[in-house]
Parts: structure tokens; sequence; C-alpha cells
């Protein structure tokens, strides 16, 4: 192990396998105990780093003059040996998200290795994804835009539907950009990507008339919350994807309404009314008056237009 000067390490990024990965833990442990792991670097005209990224990056954060290195000999390690060093040093340790995945992948390829190689040889050993489909679109991730990638990351989404997302163009991926911007769940994300996917394949259009279609820009301008936003154009992309929907939810509304469903109740469809059966909520406290509310679901139970909402295909 050496100490070399941080100023004369080649930072080559061909070998990088990180990303979006929080810098602070590391900049706290190397201020309160220093640089406990060093670096790795094949030897050369400079020391070229290979695995040690987020260690040089915090040094030279904390002005930090040098740095601990093991340096292997340049002619004795290739470059493929020394990516290898560090893909099961990373994959084996901390573990490879999606996006740094998919850089491994593409470096592989980029040392001459085909899906074959990179699945048997690197991805079965360290229990990732093997399969030859599983590697080719992981490197289909690349194309992604920094926004998505780091998406993906935060929301820890799958494999399938990530590839879904690059498989579009980055026109429709760019009608959909809200998506982050809303804080959308990994659940809500898959929702509407598939939505809009089945939407426009029906209606032989792109994300952005799709996106017109359901007045998106319209909603995302109202002063509402980011939550509140993210419900209504869900809402609306399920009105469009199923068109009996919106005749169910208003027929719902109006049965309710003659109902006179107390207001601390709420009466909601189980699955988008793909079933005759209805989730019942209530809200009290000590103050709520709850024996009358009661008495008026009792009442409202034995109505005409109680049962009606079982008779999904009544259309009054």
């Amino acid at each position: 192990m050496q100490e070399l000067p941080l100023a004369e390490i080649t930072v080559n990024e061909k070998y990088r396998l990180s990303f979006h990965r929080p810098l602070g833990p590391l900049l706290a442990s190397i201020q309160e105990i220093g640089q406990v792991t060093p670096v790795l670097c094949r030897s050369g005209k400079n020391p070229e780093l290979f695995s040690g990224f987020m260690r040089v990056e915090a040094l030279s954060k904390l002005k930090r003059k040098r740095v601990s290195a093991m340096v292997f000999s340049g002619e004795d390690l290739s470059e493929l040996a020394a990516f290898k060093i560090s893909f099961f040093e990373n994959a084996s340790g901390r573990g490879l998200n999606l996006i740094e995945q998919s850089m491994a992948v593409n470096a592989l390829k980029g040392f001459g290795l085909d899906a074959k190689k990179i699945a048997q040889l690197f991805f079965l050993k360290t229990g990732l994804p093997g399969g030859f489909a599983a590697v080719e679109s992981l490197a289909a991730l690349a194309g992604l835009e920094e926004e998505w990638k780091k998406f993906l990351v935060e929301k820890q989404t799958g494999l399938r539907l990530a590839s879904e997302l690059a498989r579009i163009s980055a026109q429709d991926r760019g009608s959909i950009k809200f998506l982050p911007a809303l804080r959308a769940t990994a659940s809500q994300f898959r929702e509407a990507l598939e939505m809009s996917l089945e939407i426009s394949r029906r209606e032989r259009t792109g994300f952005a008339e799709v996106m017109k279609m359901v007045g998106a820009a319209a909603i995302l301008s109202r002063r509402l919350p980011g939550s509140r936003k993210l419900e209504l154009l869900l809402d609306a992309l399920r009105q469009l994807r199923h068109p009996a929907l919106s005749r169910l939810q208003t027929r719902h509304r109006k049965l309710c309404a003659e109902l006179h469903i107390p207001a601390q109740a709420r009466l909601d469809p189980a699955d988008y009314f793909e079933g005759p059966e209805y989730l019942l909520q209530l809200k009290v406290d000590q103050s709520t008056a709850a024996q009358g509310i009661f008495s008026r679901l009792k009442s409202a139970a034995s109505s005409e237009q109680w049962q009606k909402l079982f008779q999904l295909d009544d259309e009054d």
C-alpha cells in the first residue's frame, strides 16, 4: 500500500461502478477516522484508478492531498482483470443498484464480452440477474436520461418496469416526466406507465397526445399538493383506459348523494368496480355522534338506492 498525491491519480470512467449513492456517510467516516480502505490503481504514467471512485471523490471534497492506494502493475493486470476486481469487490460487498448493473454490462461489452459470458462469468456468480434477456435489458438502460436513472434507483424499481421505460421513445418519456417531479411511488409509476402504454397502443398515438387527452397540463397547473395532482392524473388515465369507469364513478357519486351518506363516512368501490364490493371507512373522534352515523347508515342500507349500488350494469 502506498500514499500517493491525490492530484496524480488518473480517474478512468470506464471502471466506475457507482451511481447516485450518498457521499455524506463516507465523508463523515473519513473526517472521523481517516481513510481506512485503500483505492485500487493500475500503474502507468500516472496511477489509473479502477476501484474506489467514491473514496477519491470524498477525499477531494475534504481537500485532502494524499490517498492510500494499492497499485498493481499495468503489465501484469489487464484492464479487464482490473474491472473484474472492481466488479466483484462492489457486487459482493455493498451490492449494485439497477443502473450500476447497467454500467457493468456496458463496460464488460466494451471489453469485448458478449451477453452470455457476462451472465456466466460475472452476474450469476454474484447473484445478479444472469439470463441473456436480463443482461440485454440492463444494457438498454444506458440510454435513459439522468433524471429517470435517479428515479429508478430511488424507487428501487424492478428490471421489467425499467425495461418498459427504456423501450419507449425519449419523447414519450418526456411526456411523463411529471412522475419523478411529483414523487410518484414505484406502484404509481408502474400504473401510470402501463396505462399510458395501453392507451397509446389502442389509440395509435404517442404519450404526448395521451397526456392531452387526460388534460395533464391543466391538472399540473393547478395550485394543489403534488400528491393530489398525481391522484387526479392517475384517475384521468384510469377513465381513459377504462371508458366504462367514468360512467360508473358518476353513477356511484349520484347514488351516494341520494343515500345521504354521513360526512364522516366514505364508501369507495373495491378494485375500480371490478366487482360489486365497497370499502366503508369511518372517521370519528370522541366528539362524534357515532350512534347517529350508524343509524343513518342503517337507514341507507335498507333503501332502493343501496340495492342499486350493487347492480353495476344498471345505467340509472
